[in-house]
């Protein structure tokens, strides 16, 4: 089947149901403070409703890019800009992360993160070569927010977490997670070439209220001929702007703007 009629056979498959409900939840998974993580659910800190529509996706005009969800484009504004645009803001953007990764150390395979409470935040290595494998490596601290942020590998699966330095409440994300300039949104970009027929990307944005997560969102961002991008970059631009890289093949890249409507 040629990749065009792959593409309108995917979308035909979700936009000809009249009623779909997708409902996404994020997970927030709180860790004991000296046992590592625990395999229950916390809490699930939001719940976004999006209901598909007998409507064509939502692309840009002469471009290979479209929205998943053509409701999205109620919500969004996505153009392709220039390698310079992209470059300008790189300069000027400010990574929040204080990348402090020496002050804790890994100990016995453990890594203990201090809370205001006077207790510790532990996670513990497991270098096994099974599926039971799991690397934590800490990340820096997010002063803005006042959270640490961690990454965990596991076998053939990775992810972020964020501990709030106050109370050790964790909440879980595909990718690094970057705060808007603000600090009002919290953002990060995911894609996974092995889950998909479509090349398609996800982007999750999240609300910051009071340094704490007070909702979430996400859009997805197909791309039409088929080819998968090595690795995407997010920069926040302004409070109501990102940026995004797509990395692919043959060192070549391609520039999004994805801005969102008031």
């Amino acid at each position: 089947m040629h990749s065009h009629n792959k593409y309108w056979f995917f979308f035909q498959c979700i936009l000809m149901v009249k009623k779909i409900l997708l409902v996404i939840t994020i997970p927030v998974t709180v860790f004991s403070c000296h046992s590592g993580r625990q395999s229950a659910l916390a809490q699930t800190i939001a719940v976004h409703k999006l209901e598909g529509r007998k409507q064509e996706p939502q692309v840009i005009a002469s471009t290979r890019f479209s929205f998943v969800q053509p409701t999205d484009s109620t919500r969004f504004v996505l153009t392709v800009i220039s390698e310079k645009e992209f470059a300008s803001s790189e300069t000027t953007y400010q990574d929040k992360i204080k990348r402090d990764t020496n002050r804790f150390k890994i100990i016995n395979g453990e890594i203990r993160l201090p809370l205001a409470t006077g207790k510790s935040f532990v996670v513990k290595n497991n270098l096994s070569k099974d599926d039971n494998f799991l690397e934590y490596k800490y990340i820096g601290y997010l002063p803005d927010i006042d959270k640490y942020i961690m990454e965990c590998t596991g076998y053939e699966w990775y992810e972020y977490f964020t501990v709030d330095k106050q109370t050790g409440d964790t909440a879980i994300f595909f990718e690094k997670p970057q705060i808007s300039p603000l600090n009002g949104k919290l953002a990060c970009v995911y894609y996974d070439m092995y889950q998909t027929e479509l090349p398609m990307i996800q982007i999750s944005t999240y609300k910051l209220t009071a340094k704490q997560i007070s909702g979430y969102d996400t859009t997805y961002i197909a791309i039409s001929d088929q080819k998968y991008p090595l690795a995407c970059t997010l920069i926040w631009e302004n409070e109501l702007s990102m940026l995004i890289k797509l990395s692919f093949e043959s060192n070549s890249s391609e520039y999004l703007r994805l801005k969102m409507r008031r």
